[in-house]
């Protein structure tokens, strides 16, 4: 029987994702963020949480100009990402991968159970960052993004 199942990257596999980041075609995420109204520089850099892949993707400009009437509230607005991954989907040989465990062999990868991959996906969520002139921080959604190479970029409003 086959199943299908999220396999997120690690450390180890640096090569196949820095390969993936930087054939990232970004100019449709930059006109999305035009047509919302802010045309700032985003900066992306590849880092690793508990040994797992993810990406920051972070506007360069304080938008706080762009805050209307909450604008003396704030001391800075950035655009940042709040939780981005990257992942394919793998559909495996279920039978195989419980029998392995019932063996008590957990030293086998998607491949020793007939693991057929799907696109390397990049899932972003961008939020307005900010700080309060008076102290504190906190932030608040602006859109959710997923990217592949075979379907390009999808947009998704908060």
């Amino acid at each position: 029987m086959r199943e299908t199942t999220t396999s997120y990257f690690y450390k180890g596999e640096e090569e196949k994702v820095q390969a993936f980041v930087n054939d990232i075609d970004w100019e449709p995420f930059h006109q999305h963020l035009q047509r919302l109204g802010f045309d700032t520089a985003i900066d992306v850099s590849l880092y690793t949480c508990y040994q797992q892949y993810h990406l920051h993707v972070r506007g360069t400009d304080n938008l706080v100009e762009k805050t209307g009437i909450m604008q003396p509230c704030f001391e800075s607005v950035y655009l940042q990402d709040f939780g981005t991954f990257l992942f394919r989907t793998v559909d495996y040989d279920a039978d195989l991968r419980l029998k392995a465990i019932s063996e008590g062999d957990f030293d086998k990868t998607w491949e020793d159970f007939d693991g057929k991959f799907g696109p390397i996906t990049l899932q972003v969520n961008m939020d307005f960052r900010f700080k309060q002139k008076g102290g504190g921080e906190n932030g608040v959604r602006l859109f959710s993004a997923e990217y592949t190479h075979v379907d390009g970029w999808k947009f998704f409003e908060a």
